[in-house]
């Protein structure tokens, strides 16, 4: 197979970043709807705990330097 041959792979982060907006409304106004607006604020400050946990934890990892691996693993 010759890699040389193959073309760059598209730029879809736009469209990732979109329909991830899209897929969050829709639950939130599922949610909404069926349960009720407390429940989507709690649906709301969940998912946004979540984000803000993996956020920290990607500064973390990339602030530290770069380890060998453990012995074990």
């Amino acid at each position: 197979m010759r890699d040389r041959d193959r073309k760059a792979a598209p730029n879809y982060t736009n469209a990732v970043l979109v329909m991830g907006f899209v897929n969050l409304m829709w639950s939130l106004l599922l949610i909404w709807a069926t349960l009720g607006l407390p429940a989507a604020l709690v649906a709301a400050v969940f998912v946004d705990y979540l984000i803000m946990r993996l956020d920290r934890y990607r500064r973390r990892v990339a602030k530290s330097p770069s380890r060998p691996p453990s012995p074990g693993g």
